[in-house]
This record gives structure tokens, C-alpha cells and sequence, in this order.
């Protein structure tokens, strides 16, 4: 999993994909999917879900909205 920190609110957002011109689609902190610029944060790290939980970098619904969308994909 791809999670990105917010330079505005240092928080983590899921990366769910790309879209084009310097966006992204994303799961934010409160488990709603937006497309973003990739401007708006700071820098990317891949981690596996678990660990990401553990050290409380996503929320129980941002990872439960991640999942949903590539169980329907």
C-alpha cells in the first residue's frame, strides 16, 4: 500500500492510482475517495497494510474503502 503524507495537515492518504497531469486518486483520512494533485503532499512510502494500521498512519476506514474499491475493480 502507497501512503502519502499532506504537507497542509501531516496526515496519510491512500494512493489508489493514478490519473494524469500531476493527479491521483486517493482515500483520505475519514474514507472518502478524491483526486488530488500530487502537489499537495509532501512524499510517498510503501508499507503493508498492517504496519501501517499498527503505527496508526491510516484509519480502519481508509483501509476498509481501499479495499472495497479493488474488491470491485
Amino acid at each position: 500500500m502507497d501512503i502519502y503524507k499532506n504537507k497542509a495537515s501531516g496526515k496519510f492518504f491512500i494512493h489508489v492510482e493514478d490519473i494524469d497531469r500531476g493527479k491521483a486518486f486517493f482515500v483520505t483520512p475519514q474514507g472518502v475517495f478524491k483526486s488530488l494533485n500530487l502537489n499537495l503532499f509532501d512524499y510517498q512510502e510503501s508499507m503493508n497494510e498492517a504496519n501501517c494500521l499498527r503505527s496508526g498512519l491510516v484509519t480502519q476506514l481508509q483501509v476498509a474503502r481501499y479495499r472495497q474499491y479493488f474488491r470491485f475493480q
